[in-house]
Parts: C-alpha cells; structure tokens; sequence
C-alpha cells in the first residue's frame, strides 16, 4: 500500500500498480475519519495505516456499498469497536430493498447519513449517479472533495458511467449516468480546491478546464 500524507488527511492507495483503490483517512485535533475500506483482503494495511496517526478512529464513512470501498469494513470495526459505521440514508434502503449491483454490508451501519450532515469537520453532499445512494464528504477546512466513485482519474478523468478503457471499471459499475453528470455539476459549484475518487489521483478545483471538458464528454456520451 502506498501512503501519501497531507497536513490534513492520508490517502491510502491499496495495489497502486494493478488496480490501484483509494481510502482516505481524515486527521483532526483529537480523533481521525477513515472514508472506504477498499477491498477485501486489505483490511490489516488499512488498520496499520490508522494506528500510525496515533489518534482514535472514530468514524468509518462509507461512500457507497460496492466490493471495493466496503471491503474490510468489518475486520476494520472489530479492531476499532468504538469506531461508528455509517453510510446514506438512501443507499441503505437501496441495500435493503436488495438493489442489484451493490455489495451486502457484513454489519448493520451505526449512523445513516443524509445532506448536510456533518462528521467532524466533512459536510456529507449527496451525490448519486454511481449508485443511488453514493455520497460525498467535504472537508470544510481545506475544501477538499472525496466523492468516492463519482469521477476516477485512473485511467483518465471522467465522471461516473463515462468508460476509460484504460480503467474501466467504474463504468462498468455505474448505475445512472445521467444522475452522476447532475450530481458532478452540482459538485463543482461548490469552492472545491481539490477532488479526491476512489481511483487515482487527486484533481484540483482550480482546473476548469479539466472539470468542463469531463462534463462535456460525458453529456456527448
């Protein structure tokens, strides 16, 4: 696992050179936020990764219920009990109504999030178009996005549902296309100095270009 370490957070990038997964762990004053679990098996780095800040976990934010940003959720809880498990309101009823192409939770979530939410010092948005009920986190101190699957720059920037062949996947997996270009544009009103997905590296706010031309070729698309 490569580590890349921030003033304010950690990202975590679980198999960087096959099929690289980003977690992030969000670093406060008195406890830290991890934000996906990446993929089952990557559990016990993931854990590493936490003790190494020194502080408590409390919080483990899950941004939607796929394979690889549910992964060790539980090996995680258990090594951290007082840790609270949350994910969206709405992503739990899609969970419950037995949405296909989303992943079980191996554990019934603490806390189910909605817009506006706060989370220590991240502004829960929700943004769906990946899934129905994916959801992104901002944190308010540096105005950093971490949007889970609702862009990837592995591959190639592109919003959910857009397919970069180098790194498929996401497409693949994406189940309103349409829902995540709404959900991205509105995104991007927001003074965002830096996305982060759940694949590959971050994309800063700043790079309009960038942000316009991802709209624009998803829509084309």
């Amino acid at each position: 696992m490569k580590i890349i370490k921030q003033k304010q957070q950690l990202m975590c990038i679980t198999m960087p050179r096959f099929f690289p997964i980003n977690a992030y762990l969000i670093l406060e004053d008195s406890f830290c936020t991890l934000i996906d679990c990446s993929k089952k098996g990557m559990g016990a780095k993931l854990i590493q990764a936490i003790q190494s800040t020194n502080l408590p976990l409390k919080h483990i934010i899950l941004t939607h219920a796929h394979s690889d940003h549910i992964g060790d959720v539980a090996l995680i809880k258990k090594a951290f009990p007082q840790a609270q498990v949350m994910i969206s309101a709405t992503e739990m009823k899609q969970l419950q109504a037995g949405t296909k192409g989303l992943t079980p939770l191996p554990l019934q979530p603490d806390i189910l999030l909605n817009e506006n939410d706060r989370v220590g010092a991240l502004l829960v948005k929700e943004t769906p178009g990946h899934t129905l009920g994916s959801i992104s986190l901002i944190d308010t101190r540096n105005q950093h996005a971490f949007v889970g699957d609702l862009i990837q720059t592995a591959g190639g920037a592109a919003i959910a549902g857009d397919k970069r062949w180098l790194f498929p996947f996401p497409a693949y997996a994406t189940m309103d296309q349409k829902l995540a270009i709404q959900s991205f544009k509105q995104l991007v009103t927001e003074p965002i100095t830096a996305f982060y997905s759940g694949h590959g590296q971050a994309l800063l706010g700043n790079q309009n270009e960038t942000l316009e031309k991802m709209i624009a070729r998803a829509e084309k698309k």
